[in-house]
């Protein structure tokens, strides 16, 4: 055959091949003798490699390419075998990796003490059992070192745990999630594997907390192992007297003579057999109690049934337990010595039965052992599917000594249609009617103890009783009798602890895994898995509120607790009333928000909607609303007892425990931290940028500098607007990655459409709000909402343009700051002195009354509040705020009463300060003694004169707002001295050649007057008036200074030069520093001094002048225009120096 009459490149796949496309079959453009042939061919190819090496074979070859190429397409996932085996390679590579950390990281975890005794007691138990392939699991208890100790010395037997276990933690590879907390971690305690390090250090302190309890007598069910072994032994080990109930009394008192410290307690120590199903039993069992014991202190229910064994289970004790006390120990007979009082007080109550040998009670009961009674099936004839020998092997017991039970399926997988009603009549009467009964009964003997010592109920319960909590389809009848006890605590706690009797719910923790088995030894196996905690862990968190009220004045009751913490607190009356309707919002029934409805509150929100309230306003009503729902976020944080002395006493008061983390959402949420700051001064704040795509309306993070651990136990998120809750979302998700447990929302506003987003997918998060807004424009923002947050915050975007439109309908002008912007609005006369206008009023007997009613600063409009300051203008009434307000000095108090106050300094609204810095500028002075109004009534005739001075301060100094002096004081002269500088000056003036005057220049007589200065005000930037508008005017009042200050000096006196510093009020800015001889205010009647002071009849327009600093004095020409001509820097200096 030849090559071109098959081309290889048009062959089908065969039919036969399993990698063959799908689809109709080709058919065959070959014969099945042709495809035979070119098998032959490519068998014999393959053996001999060489032949296609020869120079005749490579047309051949060509053909064969492409077939090549696809067969290794296919065989290495569609890339080249070259890349596969680089890729094949690298996941190798990673897969060594991963195991190698995972073998460091399993070295870590195995060394911790409760992993390290359990899996030692586990391969001690092995070795003793005939079969070794039986499926075991360790767990238990892991005290191996303490049992050595007396346990009572908590200090030393913690010192003594802390030295075995190399109280080191261990750093790990990767990161493990913390049991409690849920946190991610990578250092192991020295004892607890799946605890983060603070979380493992409190289960280490409470495990060996205790409590001085001599005296005190103890009641506590299902005490034979475990939980409950485990806490009357803590209570034995305190000085309690200890009452013990169980099934199985015989064999509870064989496992208490085995334990170390049983001679210090064997005399404190009673063990009952009751079997809680029997509730007449139970009834009696009360009754003997009350009869036989003086007093109860704590009643500790822990006997449960949460798993189903059917008889052949229990067979091997039953057998024990059907001995005669008599054929018992000593130990057995000392501890069940009530026991048999018990049961003589039962038979006294029994008539004698129609049957063989047993007695019948006058209730009907029959006279029995417990441990036989508790295999009495409740229905006659109840079958138990699952009770096989095979099950139960004869003689093997796991590492707390209990029969091994081999099923493969048990009450802890049922569902509802599988649970047998006899099973839930049984798990009901255990776990929720004996504990109701048993209260209900001795509550009579706990009252009995004393009205003054504390009593404590313990109901121990599961976190599968709580309504809020997932829950997987298994047990459901446990869930409900877990929930009813909780509903018990609920109910009963608060009228209880009226009668000093404290009910609390514990949830035990994780310390058993009760899957069959096998399935509970696979997952241990493939995951190196143990439970977190151990039965002694377990009783801590059982009789921590007991333990905890004795050592300290904090008792808790009507509490759920989990992990040493409450789970669920009271809500307190405002909480309930603010909490929002779910259903009206259309949220999740577990939803969680609250939304205030304070007045106050209201009112502030109303002033932050407002499109008229500018950035600087927007952002103090922003502070205060947070601040309001801040306290309200915060009223459930857990705090500790604290003592501290005050200066009368000792006193015991408590101090924040919980971790809390601010997180501001960038840039918005800036303007919230302070207020949250102020309530949690130690709070962390950790800042997320996030921002919303205008296209998409999707988050954008930009920023996140989140710790690599969390150490935050709430995380308080802080954003203005919940509008799409698209940002909200993403920063949730970025928090519980982080690992926080709690998460908490503080906004002052939200929609309704975002508010169904995050409770749908958080529904254990709490929202805090100010207001709930129902409608969403199309780019994202709330109806009516309040705007975009962070444009308004700062002033930025399209809220400045809002600004300005706003203030344009109001016929304002905010571009810039001047003082004829800065006059009130709120003037109805034509006059510029607020004393003219409406404000003045409230006056009596000269002095200003506050005007309480006015909530709005009538310059600037600031709203008053906790940041903005309220002042009344101790000249005109004004209510203005602290930037519209300064000090001024005592002439002030002259103008208004001269009779009062002459002699301190008041606060002066601005435009009072306008008013009167002009005044000053005119040459009213308070020189002569007249005081203010008098000056200003001597106006007009001054005004008649041929000149008008700016006089300089009087002898007692003017004072800035800021207190500090512009001048010093003068000495004073006599009438001699003054008249002969007066005609001194009037002779240099007329003399002055520097200031040659235009023709028509007539000189001007002078009135005798004082030395002069020019007083120094405002800048003319603020007047609205620039430098090269009117540099005709600036020259004449630079010439008329020149002549004042200089030329016509007094001989003698001391020379006054511009280089001082005053400080000069600002409208928009109070107390800013300004050279002492920027611009000073001069009237347009300078013409009249006679110092040939050129100006032009705009500069005569003007009251506001600019004057010169030390570098303009000096000599000035006239050119042809008209126009001064300003002199040289070397012409200055040389006019200055002989002047």
């Amino acid at each position: 055959m030849q090559a071109e009459d098959v081309p290889m490149e048009a062959a089908a796949p065969t039919q036969g091949d399993p990698q063959a496309p799908a689809g109709p079959v080709e058919e065959m453009p070959f014969t099945e003798g042709q495809m035979a042939t070119t098998l032959q061919v490519l068998d014999v190819l393959a053996k001999r490699k060489g032949l296609l090496e020869q120079r005749n074979m490579r047309d051949l070859r060509k053909k064969l390419a492409p077939v090549s190429e696809y067969l290794e397409g296919r065989k290495f996932g569609g890339v080249g075998r070259k890349k596969y085996l680089e890729d094949k390679a690298i996941r190798e590579e990673k897969r060594a990796r991963h195991n190698q950390r995972k073998m460091h990281d399993k070295r870590h975890i195995n060394s911790s003490a409760l992993r390290r005794e359990r899996i030692a007691k586990l391969e001690s138990l092995l070795q003793q059992g005939k079969d070794n392939a039986l499926p075991m699991i360790a767990d238990g208890v892991a005290e191996p070192e303490l049992q050595k100790l007396c346990t009572s010395d908590v200090e030393q037997a913690r010192d003594v745990q802390a030295a075995v276990d190399k109280k080191e933690a261990s750093a790990l590879l990767g990161f493990r999630s913390c049991y409690t907390c849920k946190s991610r971690f990578e250092k192991i305690h020295h004892f607890y594997d799946q605890l983060c390090p603070r979380c493992a250090e409190l289960n280490f302190t409470k495990r060996f907390q205790s409590a001085d309890l001599r005296g005190k007598v103890a009641l506590i069910t299902g005490s034979r192992v475990k939980i409950g072994f485990q806490a009357a032994v803590k209570l034995l080990l305190a000085g309690a007297a200890v009452i013990a109930t169980t099934r199985f009394p015989k064999d509870a008192a064989e496992r208490f003579a085995r334990h170390p410290e049983y001679e210090t307690f064997k005399d404190r120590l009673q063990i009952f057999g009751i079997d809680f199903r029997d509730l007449v039993h139970l009834e009696q069992f009360c009754d003997f109690v009350i009869s036989r014991y003086s007093r109860l202190d704590m009643i500790v229910h822990n006997a449960c049934q949460t798993v189903r064994r059917p008889p052949t289970y229990y067979k091997p004790l039953v057998e024990k337990e059907s001995k005669s006390l008599e054929d018992s120990t000593k130990d057995v007979q000392l501890l069940m010595n009530h026991q048999q009082e018990f049961e003589s007080h039962v038979k006294s109550l029994s008539l004698p039965a129609s049957s063989e040998t047993k007695a019948v009670n006058a209730t009907g009961s029959v006279v029995m052992s417990s441990a036989l009674k508790s295999q009495v099936p409740l229905i006659a004839g109840e079958d138990h599917p699952d009770d096989h020998a095979e099950a139960f092997p004869e003689g093997l017991v796991d590492v707390n000594g209990q029969q091994v039970d081999l099923r493969s399926r048990n009450s802890w997988l049922l569902r509802i249609g599988e649970v047998a009603t006899p099973e839930v009549a049984e798990v009901f009467a255990i776990n929720t009617l004996a504990p109701f009964i048993m209260n209900n009964r001795l509550v009579p003997l706990l009252e009995k103890s004393g009205s003054t010592e504390k009593k404590f109920i313990v109901n121990v319960s599961a976190m599968e009783g709580k309504f809020y909590r997932y829950k997987t389809p298994n047990h459901p009848h446990t869930n409900m009798a877990k929930a009813a006890l909780n509903m018990m605590t609920r109910t009963c706690a608060e009228d209880l602890s009226k009668r000093r009797i404290y009910m609390n719910s514990v949830d035990t923790g994780w310390i058993n895994d009760e899957n069959p088995l096998a399935k509970a030894h696979a997952h241990a196996q493939a995951a190196n898995f143990q439970t977190p905690i151990d039965e002694i862990d377990a009783a801590a968190r059982v009789l921590d509120p007991i333990f905890v009220g004795y050592n300290s004045d904090e008792v808790l009751f009507g509490k759920f607790l989990k992990d040493f913490h409450e789970t669920e607190c009271r809500e307190d009356p405002m909480k309930v009333d603010t909490r929002v309707d779910n259903k009206k919002y259309g949220l999740a029934p577990e939803s969680k928000v609250w939304c205030a409805v304070h007045p106050v509150l209201r009112h502030k929100l109303t002033k932050l909607r407002d499109e008229r309230t500018d950035s600087r306003v927007f952002r103090h009503l922003l502070r205060e609303v947070t601040f309001y729902l801040g306290y309200d976020a915060t009223d459930n944080l857990e705090t500790v007892p604290k003592k501290i002395k005050t200066p009368k006493g000792d006193h015991q008061g408590a101090e924040l425990s919980t971790s809390v983390a601010l997180v501001p959402i960038l840039r918005a949420g800036l303007g919230m931290v302070e207020p949250m700051l102020d309530v949690l001064p130690n709070a962390t704040v950790h800042h997320i940028g996030m921002y919303r795509n205008k296209q998409s309306l999707l988050p954008v993070q930009y920023y996140n500098k989140l710790p690599k651990e969390c150490n935050a136990d709430v995380a308080i998120i802080l954003e203005p607007v919940i509008a799409t809750a698209g940002t909200i979302l993403a920063t949730l998700a970025v928090l519980k990655t982080w690992g926080v447990e709690k998460i908490k929302i503080v906004s002052t506003i939200a929609s309704k459409q975002g508010l169904q987003e995050v409770c749908a997918k958080n529904p254990n998060v709490e929202i805090f709000l100010a207001a709930i807004d129902d409608d969403l424009s199309e780019d994202g923002y709330i109806l009516p909402g309040l705007g975009d947050a962070g444009d308004r915050e700062f002033q930025t975007g399209a809220q400045l343009e809002k600004i300005e439109s706003a203030h344009k309908k109001q016929k304002l002008c905010i571009k810039t700051m001047t003082k004829e912007i800065a006059t009130p609005p709120l003037l109805t006369t034509r006059s510029k002195d607020p004393l003219d206008s409406s404000w003045r009023k409230h006056m009596s007997d000269g002095q200003w009354v506050p005007d309480v009613s006015v909530d709005t600063c009538m310059l600037c409009r600031a709203e008053f509040g906790f940041w903005v300051r309220r002042h009344h203008c101790r000249r005109c009434g004004a209510v203005v705020c602290d930037g519209c307000s300064g000090s001024r000095t005592k002439f002030i108090y002259k103008e208004v009463n001269p009779n009062k106050l002459a002699e301190e300094d008041c606060r002066v609204c601005d435009a009072c300060i306008r008013v009167i810095d002009e005044k000053l500028a005119l040459g009213v002075s308070r020189r002569f003694g007249k005081g203010m109004a008098a000056a200003l009534a001597s106006e007009d005739a001054d005004n008649q004169q041929d000149h008008a001075a700016a006089l300089a301060p009087d002898k007692g100094g003017n004072r800035t707002p800021a207190g500090r002096k512009v001048g010093k004081k003068r000495p004073k002269k006599t009438a001699a001295a003054v008249r002969e500088s007066r005609l001194l000056l009037i002779k240099q003036q007329q003399n002055a050649e520097i200031l040659t005057p235009m023709e028509e220049r007539q000189p001007q007589q002078l009135e005798p007057l004082l030395d002069v200065d020019v007083l120094d005000t405002e800048s003319a930037q603020h007047d609205g008036t620039s430098a090269t508008d009117d540099d005709n005017a600036s020259m004449d009042a630079r010439a008329s200074r020149l002549v004042i200050s200089t030329s016509n000096r007094v001989p003698g006196s001391k020379l006054r030069t511009p280089s001082k510093v005053s400080r000069i009020p600002t409208p928009g800015r109070r107390n800013s520093a300004a050279p002492a001889s920027p611009n000073a205010k001069l009237s347009s009647t300078s013409s009249r001094l006679g110092m040939a002071a050129r100006t032009t009849p705009r500069a005569l327009e003007k009251k506001v002048q600019r004057v010169g600093t030390a570098s303009d004095f000096g000599p000035r020409s006239m050119t042809e225009d008209g126009t001064v001509k300003r002199p040289s820097a070397l012409e200055t200096r040389r006019a200055y120096s002989a002047s």
